[in-house]
């Protein structure tokens, strides 16, 4: 079985989708502040590294209730 392209996106879009995941934005929020539909599992591997402060980790625990 043949493997799925992988998807072109805009360049700068990795380190925008970085820049807002090191503010506290949820994946959700990531994709509907930049526009872009991007799989939680794309963001997942580019946002892995970004350390999150207690209080935005908090916020997304809140957020996904």
């Amino acid at each position: 079985m043949p493997r799925a392209p992988y998807r072109d996106y805009e360049d700068g879009l990795r380190e925008r989708a970085r820049e807002l995941r090191r503010e506290g934005l949820t994946y959700s929020e990531i994709c509907e502040t930049s526009g872009v539909d991007i799989p939680k599992s794309t963001l997942n591997h580019w946002v892995r590294d970004v350390l999150l402060t207690p209080d935005q980790q908090q916020r997304i625990i809140e957020k996904d209730r």
